[in-house]
């Protein structure tokens, strides 16, 4: 079994582009440097400028009646919009990778492979299994991925409204007829009803899948399924997802995303693992990454957040940063991110390491001691985004029986 790591791509000059307010901007950066992220090009948009108010005489007030909202009064409402229109530009922006590059190229596999035919027949479906720690960014990719394909959007045919890929978190407990009424109901917005028996639900997913068109199942948070403390429950969950794939009629692909423990599941039986390829985010690093890590934080806090980066590019506060986030990709966007939101709001023109320390404190509920924007010995410090160990311990039957409880 292969696993895809993060990836070095040559550089290339940024360019930039318009974007609306309400359109994800895309900025694409390769970097030469053997780091665990490429980089980005910065999209700004400049807010329009207030056209000149006109001189109007001085109005004569009637105090027995609402004479309107004062200039102040305006001038403040309009300061707040474009504050919003700041951060919801901030919450768009999307940072392009080169791991999404490599779970772009896996899914056009799944797509041609529906194309294809042998002796009349479709071919079967294959899975993509993508897996990261929490906030290494797999979802946030896939999402992007999914949203920027036109052939894989929902659309109405004369035969009736097609789906060619439908998305669901996967429900927990994790059980065949679980995942077929979380479809149906979430994914398709069928509603079956609750109390339907497991054979029934199966046969109408199946019919369902069949009658959209549906040809990728992506199934997230995929690692719910080892919850299932029953060895013959698990099974049966396995067989569901190769029978997908398998379907004479209508074979679907799957995506499965979730943790790297996803791919204990997958092991658990060769004739779906042999149906898998398989890629996995790995963290970022310091100092490896430090070229990737300051361009994340000098592209956000230039491009859609405004603001001048001060204190915030030098190698100690990135290694602070790197940390914070425990390498995690997503997670050091969402810091960068909630630093410059906190920046914008308070009408601050830069962005400064106490912003980043206010983000974080909100963000973990630290003490004042244990943030890592602050303390001196930050080396010693766990991120706040790290789940403690009692947290982290297994659940469910085996945990008690573990600790002496009844299962």
């Amino acid at each position: 079994m292969k696993t895809r790591s993060t990836g070095d791509l040559p550089m290339t000059a940024p360019t930039t582009a318009p974007a609306t307010r309400h359109q994800e901007t895309e900025t694409t950066m390769t970097t030469k440097t053997t780091t665990a992220s490429d980089n980005i090009i910065p999209l700004r948009e400049d807010d329009p400028s207030l056209s000149a108010a006109s001189v109007l005489p001085e109005p004569v007030l009637d105090l027995t009646v609402d004479a309107g909202p004062s200039t102040a009064g305006v001038l403040r409402d309009l300061g707040h919009e474009r504050i919003i229109a700041r951060i919801d530009r901030l919450n768009a922006f999307f940072i392009r990778t080169g791991m999404y590059d490599v779970v772009e190229g896996e899914v056009t596999r799944l797509k041609d492979l529906h194309g294809l035919n042998v002796s009349g027949r479709r071919v079967e479906g294959r899975a993509l299994v993508v897996v990261g720690d929490s906030g290494a960014g797999k979802s946030a990719a896939i999402a992007r991925l999914i949203a920027s394909q036109p052939e894989l959007q929902p659309r109405n045919l004369a035969v009736g409204p097609v789906v060619p890929i439908v998305s669901i978190t996967a429900p927990s407990p994790f059980t065949p007829r679980a995942l077929a009424m979380e479809v149906m109901n979430q994914g398709l917005g069928y509603g079956m009803v609750r109390d339907i028996r497991e054979n029934v639900a199966y046969s109408r997913l199946r019919e369902q899948l069949r009658v959209r068109q549906v040809r990728i199942l992506h199934i997230d948070e995929m690692q719910h399924a080892l919850g299932v403390n029953n060895a013959h429950e698990m099974q049966k969950l396995s067989d569901t997802l190769k029978n997908l794939m398998q379907h004479a009629e209508n074979p679907v692909s799957l995506i499965l995303s979730g943790l790297p423990s996803l791919v204990d599941f997958v092991k658990t039986d060769i004739q779906l693992q042999r149906r898998c390829r398989f890629v996995r985010f790995t963290p970022l690093s310091f100092p490896a990454d430090v070229k990737g890590l300051c361009m994340i934080v000098k592209t956000v806090s230039e491009g859609p957040a405004e603001l001048t980066p001060v204190d915030i590019l030098g190698d100690e506060f990135l290694a602070r940063l790197c940390q914070a986030a425990g390498g995690q990709f997503g997670l050091v966007i969402q810091i960068c991110r909630a630093a410059a939101e906190e920046a914008i709001r308070a009408g601050s023109d830069e962005l400064n390491p106490a912003h980043f320390a206010d983000a974080y404190a909100a963000g973990t509920g630290c003490a004042p001691d244990e943030n890592l924007f602050t303390v001196r010995d930050w080396e010693f410090v766990s991120s706040g985004f790290v789940p403690t160990a009692a947290l982290a311990e297994p659940q469910g039957p085996a945990a008690s029986r573990r600790k002496g409880g009844r299962a």
